[in-house]
């Protein structure tokens, strides 16, 4: 059975480790439920469509409070998989901003935005052109709802890009 960690960085159970940056792993029936009890992973709904993007894609890698939370491995891993050089780094507080400055730098150069800084009208006008008709007015349910609709299309759920038509 696929189940996804869910708390902590890191969980190694015999030969499987799940980490902030790859969550998943394959274990037994029997094995998924006692983890699932003691509240570390959940099960992955549909788990046997999981996709590989789905698996290198698991969590918010553009967040900075997720980022200032990985380990080296994971920091240089993420790094090469975006191109930035850590050569002068000294520690993983050194290559988090560092990861975290470019991140927002690619950000502002292809006009992407969070959904969470878009104003209502933003967000109103963002779900027309998804074909979204609501009459949310509470933005956080705005946000879930478009993201939602993301998720299920398969897309990026955090940010957009304005300069799309």
């Amino acid at each position: 059975m696929k189940i996804k960690l869910i708390k902590g960085r890191s969980y190694t159970y015999g030969d499987s480790t799940a980490t902030m940056l790859k969550p998943f792993i394959d274990v037994d029936d029997e094995t998924a439920e006692k983890l699932i009890a003691d509240g570390y992973f959940e099960k992955v709904p549909g788990e046997e469509k999981v996709s590989a993007k789905v698996l290198t894609q698991n969590v918010d890698r553009e967040n900075p409070a997720i980022i200032k939370k990985m380990t080296m491995g994971e920091l240089n891993t993420l790094a090469a998989e975006l191109g930035v050089d850590l050569s002068g780094c000294k520690n993983n507080g050194d290559r988090a901003e560092v990861i975290i400055a470019t991140l927002g730098k690619k950000k502002a150069d292809s006009g992407e935005k969070n959904l969470e800084d878009m104003t209502d009208e933003e967000l109103d006008a963002y779900a027309l052109r998804l074909g979204l008709i609501t009459s949310l007015r509470d933005k956080p349910e705005k946000i879930a709802v478009i993201q939602e609709h993301l998720k299920m299309a398969g897309a990026e759920t955090n940010q957009i890009n304005f300069d799309e038509d």
